[in-house]
């Protein structure tokens, strides 16, 4: 794990050898819409990667710009550490995990449910959004270049209601879209993809990287301006994914199949109704 090339080497080749695997397997084991199936649920593992790359920076580009760029309380009753900024993310879970499977169970009660693929895109763009929040909030930074801890806080809630987009519903969408042989195989591949997230992740921090003395930034102002840079960028391609993403989710959605009871009869199954 200490050799970054290796393991980014490893990360490359086992996601190649993943996808051979599924292309040998849908052409000598599935029918039309098993396969199908399964190239949504690649495209959905892609689009998890895109979106876990800009999460996971959490640790990194984003706890080091709460401490060097973001205004933290300190001294007195109320004071917050750069590090206590990471526990943002998971206050915001438990205070929305419940209203999210609320919202859930009733799109799905109703007929309302807008699928799995749009979900995907909403996260993207929302994880995207996120960054430019930071980026506004850049305007407001003090003479110090700190920038109001709000924003960061306004960063974590988008990254979470994204994530909650996201993550679960990605889980169960694996779980629904593998032919039952292979579905521990395409989880497994879900969970790749978070990791070649993670590779990729840090190298986006690399962007981030500023000069420093004893842990301390030289010049804040510069640092705050790559920020600036680095996120406005990332926070964009992640929305033009997003959009691009939702402009095919009813496409996306037909691959699905959510009428076909029996995929591995393909089209013979398509007029049955479902369960």
């Amino acid at each position: 794990m200490q050799r970054e090339p290796v393991v980014n080497t490893a990360l490359t080749i086992s996601m190649g050898l993943i996808l051979v695997y599924f292309i040998f397997y849908m052409i000598k084991n599935c029918s039309w819409v098993e396969a199908q199936r399964i190239i949504l649920a690649l495209i959905l593992i892609a689009a998890s990667c895109v979106f876990f790359t800009l999460f996971e920076l959490a640790g990194s580009a984003l706890n080091q710009f709460a401490e060097r760029n973001t205004a933290l309380p300190s001294g007195g009753f109320f004071t917050i550490t750069s590090g206590q900024t990471q526990s943002f993310n998971a206050g915001f879970i438990l205070l929305l995990a419940p209203l999210f499977a609320m919202l859930w169970s009733w799109m799905n009660k109703h007929n309302r449910d807008i699928g799995d693929p749009a979900k995907f895109a909403l996260g993207l763009i929302q994880v995207g959004a996120g960054f430019l929040v930071l980026v506004w909030g850049a305007q407001y930074a003090d003479e110090n270049a700190r920038v109001p801890l709000v924003f960061l806080v306004l960063l974590y809630l988008l990254h979470t209601t994204g994530e909650l987009f996201l993550s679960p519903v990605g889980l169960s969408a694996m779980t629904k879209l593998a032919p039952a042989a292979v579905v521990s195989t395409m989880m497994a591949t879900w969970f790749l993809a978070s990791s070649a997230a993670q590779a990729l992740a840090a190298q986006v921090a690399k962007l981030t990287a500023q000069e420093t003395v004893g842990g301390q930034v030289l010049d804040p102002h510069a640092a705050l301006a790559t920020y600036v840079t680095v996120f406005n960028q990332i926070g964009w391609y992640a929305i033009w994914i997003g959009v691009g993403l939702g402009v095919l989710s009813p496409f996306l959605r037909y691959l699905a199949h959510p009428k076909v009871t029996d995929a591995s009869k393909g089209a013979k199954g398509a007029g049955q109704p479902a369960a």
